[in-house]
């Protein structure tokens, strides 16, 4: 039986497939894997550069753009091997990473999901550990005190920016989908990738139901990724962000604990207007990004307003 399923969703990615690509031969060294590439109606040439670079790819074409959970579905359900590796077009996979994520998968019966250490292309740790979230941990990312105190991000933030964090294999609460591997037993039992999710939030709430079935989530220190995304956040990716956290809410949550998130959550959010509007008024070099929320408010709004209207 093959050992690994590499499921590739694309969206107008040429520009890194050919990096990508001849990555996954030398990441899966020792092992035995399949390529699946699944295109959501790509208007590039994505399709070509993969029949060029790894033309034993197996392509599933969409005609319409089903989102980043829906696409991935597509892989799994068409995975042949032990495990399935989700992995984003904008990666590039270390030598030997994805053997050793499977190594990993083997020794440890219970873990249903297993994430590599992830750094940027320059080189940088990319904060890829996350705790579920929680009126508590908003508020702390609110304050900015993440950017304070780091090291008790682990213990009170959302987002784990604590380098040490990362020096060792163990269990966390969700992992970043760039780069991540499925035991098909566990997804078989808690389901796939909830497909109300277009795009982000999807990992989250997979990896929240795996821990609700007694299934393990683990970052692995020895596995390394590159993930090569420009690190730049547009007022529209906002905007899903925004609306995908929001639907987490709703699906997971009730009460005081669903409420104490998206307020906190809306309280950060203003605090990052404020950094935006000062920055720009100080003309600092990062103002642009630091707009994104204002920016990318109204059309989350929008649609907002667009899903009440079509649900009357």
């Amino acid at each position: 039986m093959i050992d690994v399923s590499v499921v590739i969703v694309t969206y107008n990615s040429s520009r890194f497939m050919r990096a990508c690509l001849p990555a996954v031969k030398t990441a899966a060294m020792g092992i035995s894997y399949e390529v699946l590439v699944v295109d959501n109606a790509s208007s590039d040439d994505t399709l070509a550069v993969v029949a060029e670079v790894l033309p034993a790819a197996q392509v599933i074409r969409n005609d319409v753009n089903s989102g980043f959970a829906g696409a991935n579905n597509q892989g799994i359900e068409a995975g042949r091997a032990r495990y399935v590796m989700l992995l984003n077009p904008d990666t590039v996979a270390g030598e030997g990473s994805i053997s050793t994520l499977v190594s990993y998968m083997d020794s440890h019966p219970r873990a249903a999901i297993a994430g590599p250490r992830l750094h940027g292309l320059d080189g940088g740790l990319e904060f890829s550990q996350r705790n579920f979230p929680s009126p508590g941990n908003q508020l702390f990312e609110s304050l900015f005190l993440h950017r304070i105190a780091p090291r008790l991000s682990a213990r009170f933030g959302e987002v784990v920016y604590d380098p040490g964090a990362y020096g060792a294999s163990h269990g966390v609460g969700w992992i970043s989908g760039a780069a991540m591997l499925l035991r098909p037993e566990a997804i078989a039992e808690i389901g796939a990738l909830d497909e109300r999710f277009f795009m982000y939030s999807e990992e989250k709430d997979l990896c929240y139901r795996a821990h609700l079935a007694g299934w393990g989530v683990d970052f692995v220190a020895e596995s390394d990724v590159t993930h090569g995304h420009d690190g730049l956040e547009s007022p529209e990716a906002f905007a899903r962000q925004l609306r995908s956290k929001m639907a987490y809410f709703d699906k997971h949550y009730r009460g005081l604990k669903r409420l104490g998130c998206k307020v906190l959550l809306g309280f950060g959010l203003g605090t990052r207007v404020a950094a935006g509007v000062m920055a720009a008024f100080l003309r600092s070099e990062r103002r642009h990004q630091l707009l994104v929320p204002l920016r990318g408010v109204p059309i989350y709004l929008r649609a907002r307003a667009r899903d009440k209207g079509v649900a009357a």
